[in-house]
């Protein structure tokens, strides 16, 4: 086993699904290279992040797209509609959680705390709105259509929560 493969295994154990995680952050360091230049919590979290962004933003052209061309009732559509702006919000949050964890710096830093607390916040809304889509779409008929994209989408930005969550904050002196 790799020691990048090892660092991704081992970051993924704290995560509500590890096996996801071990998955599609092996599946993306492949694609990118192969392997992490630097193995810290930072950078796994970042990729736990960058998932999660693609993942969300191709559910939400998805969810989009189907407004627009297979939803015809207007019960359906308002769901959709509320979905389709959760969604993206989600999207919104989450790329503002990947552009604060590029600007975090030196751990030295006093701002740290802060943008990690930014992080962590952005990063639970971007959840907690996924899961407000998934459950209005509980009511819809469309829920089938799009049942196991939102639940991936869900577990790949639990994970990058979890894997937000490892990073630490160090005690100044």
């Amino acid at each position: 086993m790799s020691a990048t493969n090892y660092f991704i295994r081992n970051s993924c154990t704290t995560t509500l699904f590890p096996q996801v995680c071990t998955q599609t952050l092996s599946d993306y360091t492949s694609s990118s290279g192969g392997a992490l230049p630097h193995h810290s919590e930072r950078r796994i979290a970042k990729i736990g992040l960058s998932v999660s962004l693609i993942r969300t933003k191709t559910a939400y052209g998805l969810l989009n797209q189907s407004l627009s061309t297979l939803v015809s009732d207007d019960r359906e559509r308002g769901i959709i509609s509320d979905c389709v702006q959760e969604m993206k919000n989600s999207v919104y949050h989450l790329s503002k959680s990947i552009r604060q964890l590029e600007k975090m710096g030196s751990a030295k830093n006093p701002a740290f705390a802060y943008r990690l607390g930014n992080i962590q916040t952005w990063a639970s809304a971007a959840l907690t709105e996924v899961t407000t889509c998934v459950g209005g779409l509980e009511k819809s008929e469309v829920d089938v259509e799009f049942k196991s994209m939102f639940d991936e989408v869900t577990k790949v930005i639990s994970n990058a929560l979890a894997l937000v969550n490892q990073i630490v904050v160090p005690v100044l002196n």
